[in-house]
C-alpha cells in the first residue's frame, strides 16, 4: 500500500506541482483514511466504508478547514486509484455530491466484502 501511496504523491507532485507541504498533509491525510479503514481492501471500499471514515474523523474534532482538506486529498486519492484502474467506481464523487457529513439517500454504490 505504501508504494501506491508514494505514486499517488509522485503523480500529484508531478501532474499539479503541488508544494512539499501540501504532499505531506496528503501523505498524512492518504495513510490516516487507511489506518481508519483497515479491515477494508482499497479496491472494496464503498460508500458506507467513507460513512464510516468520515464519522471517525469527525470523532477527531478537526477544524472545518482540516476536514475540508482530508476530503479533498481522499477524493483526488480516488480519481488517481480510478486513472491507475485499482478501483472501478469513483467513490470520491460522493464527497462532491454531498456535504462532508452526509450521504445522499438515493447514492449508494455496492460493498463487495
Amino acid at each position: 500500500m505504501s508504494d501506491l501511496i508514494e505514486e499517488f504523491l509522485d503523480a500529484k507532485s508531478v501532474e499539479d506541482g503541488v508544494s512539499i507541504n501540501t504532499l505531506q498533509a496528503y501523505r498524512r491525510d492518504v495513510k490516516q483514511f487507511i489506518e481508519l479503514l483497515s479491515s477494508v481492501k482499497i479496491e472494496n471500499i464503498c460508500d458506507e466504508d467513507l460513512e464510516v471514515y468520515l464519522k471517525k474523523i469527525e470523532a477527531f474534532e478537526y477544524s472545518p478547514k482540516t476536514i475540508s482538506r482530508k476530503i479533498s486529498c481522499i477524493r483526488e486519492f480516488f480519481k488517481f486509484l480510478l486513472s491507475e484502474n485499482i478501483i472501478r467506481n469513483n467513490l470520491g464523487i460522493i464527497f462532491e455530491l454531498s456535504i462532508w457529513k452526509y450521504f445522499p439517500e438515493n447514492f449508494k454504490l455496492s460493498c463487495n466484502k
